[in-house]
């Protein structure tokens, strides 16, 4: 069964990931998937340095061997940082205001 994360944050509307790619998007910020979680408004910035720096790595384009490998046609049509940009944008909006955000099930 496919499971939906909610990540919250008094600086932004609250949105809707599923567990897979909630567990990619924050193991790339340091943090482990649980039921419930919490980035402190002090470890916001190291967030989303983090997140930003993992989307710089993801955008870098697959090489010709791997563009030819058949791996590569059924990798996910949806990217990393299309999938990170929501939290991305949550981070920026919990930083200028200086606020945590939550996640949970």
């Amino acid at each position: 069964m496919r499971r939906l994360i909610i990540f919250r944050s008094p600086a932004a509307g609250e949105f809707y990931m599923l567990r897979e790619h909630a567990q990619k998007v924050l193991k790339a910020i340091g943090k482990e998937m649980s039921e419930q979680g919490i980035i402190t408004r002090e470890q916001v910035p190291a967030a989303l340095a983090a997140l930003q720096l993992a989307i710089k790595d993801a955008a870098v384009p697959p090489t010709k061997e791997e563009q030819d490998s058949p791996a590569s046609k059924t990798e996910e049509v949806v990217g990393f940082a299309q999938r990170a940009f929501p939290l991305l944008d949550m981070l920026r909006a919990a930083s200028k205001k200086k606020v945590e955000v939550t996640w949970g099930v």
